[in-house]
């Protein structure tokens, strides 16, 4: 799977890294913390519309109405 805007902040932080010569420092442990949170959000945005294409094509309502709760 690619993530367009995981790939682009990666980027971004290692950019900023290397032009500011910080690797190894409280600044990259930062941005790593950062990435792990974005990373996060973005598989979960990603599962949650494969669920939500899969339930819409259930033709049970209870299955549905519990898969989507």
């Amino acid at each position: 799977m690619k993530f367009k805007v995981v790939e682009d902040a990666i980027r971004e932080c290692r950019k900023h890294l290397d032009d500011t010569g910080l690797r190894g420092s409280e600044t990259e442990n930062r941005l790593a913390a950062f990435l792990l949170v974005l990373i996060s959000a973005q598989y979960e945005v990603r599962i949650k519309a494969i669920l939500s294409a899969y339930v819409n094509r259930l033709s049970d309502k209870r299955v549905r109405g519990f898969i989507t709760k």
